[in-house]
């Protein structure tokens, strides 16, 4: 079985420990916790065995349910606030995936999420052209203060609870 680096494994080692096999980074989502032995965030696509250890279970993040959540964090960043990608990403439950962020953000229909509220890191709108230039203006339009080319971090940085 080949696992990409979008496949999240899970392992169920006796005891309940995670581990990394074969050098994969295992991730654990908030939305797993409870149940852990059949996530309903996942798809199982196997098993994996090694040396000593019990077969464990491997699952890949279902991408509907994982844009799900990001549009859901998206939606909560109020008028006049901004998020960066890998901010969304980490609310939403999926640290490190701030490309997928964008790469829903570019998918999406026009008005289904307040898309413009979404930045680069350090207030960076990353868009180019005349999208980059619509994403300011709508922003401008929120109330939304630039320093340079950067949105003022310190007046309209959304903090999520």
């Amino acid at each position: 079985m080949t696992i990409d680096r979008h496949t999240l494994a899970l392992i169920s080692i006796v005891g309940g420990a995670l581990q990394r096999p074969f050098g994969l980074e295992v991730a654990w989502l908030p939305q797993m916790a409870h149940h852990p032995t059949q996530p309903e965030c996942c798809t199982k696509i196997g098993l994996l065995s090694s040396p000593g250890q019990a077969i464990s279970a491997v699952y890949t993040i279902t991408s509907e349910i994982r844009d799900q959540a990001f549009a859901e964090t998206i939606r909560s960043i109020p008028h006049g606030k901004v998020a960066s990608y890998g901010q969304v990403a980490a609310v939403a439950g999926y640290p490190r995936y701030h490309r997928a962020v964008a790469r829903l953000l570019k998918t999406r229909i026009p008005g289904e999420v307040p898309w413009q509220r979404v930045l680069g890191a350090g207030g960076e709108i990353k868009l180019t052209g005349r999208a980059a230039a619509e994403q300011r203006l709508r922003l401008r339009t929120e109330g939304v203060t630039f320093a340079g080319k950067r949105v003022d971090l310190a007046l309209h940085q959304h903090v999520f609870e």
